[in-house]
């Protein structure tokens, strides 16, 4: 098998032996089944029911939703890969604490230091 691998943001790369339907067209089954289960089970699960790789789901997702056969969720759920070292300027601060509500201006925020998708 094949090493796992992931791009900056976080999503699995190409796998030959995961992704078998990539570059196959998508059947109407597939798409079905996408519309259906993607706000429920996520991108990363969905990549690989399908057996096509993260980006190319992502990419189907934004063209059906552009189309509006697919409608947004109207509740975001995220599945962050967040590491404790990534989501903190100091890796001995929870990230709970960096992510509360009454934290001051000039603390740093969650993201104001990461480089992750930019």
């Amino acid at each position: 098998m094949a090493p796992i691998e992931y791009d900056k943001c976080g999503r699995m790369k190409f796998n030959p032996d995961l992704h078998e339907n990539q570059g196959k067209p998508w059947s109407k089954d597939d798409l079905d089944y996408l519309i259906n289960w993607y706000n429920k089970v996520g991108l990363e699960e969905m990549s690989l029911a399908l057996g096509k790789s993260e980006g190319t789901v992502a990419h189907k997702v934004q063209t059906l939703r552009k189309r509006g056969i697919m409608k947004n969720n109207p509740v975001r759920i995220y599945h962050r890969r967040l590491t404790k070292e990534k989501a903190t300027k100091n890796p001995d601060q929870s990230i709970h604490s960096s992510t509360h509500k009454t934290m001051r201006k000039t603390s740093t925020s969650l993201y104001h230091n990461l480089e992750v998708c930019q």
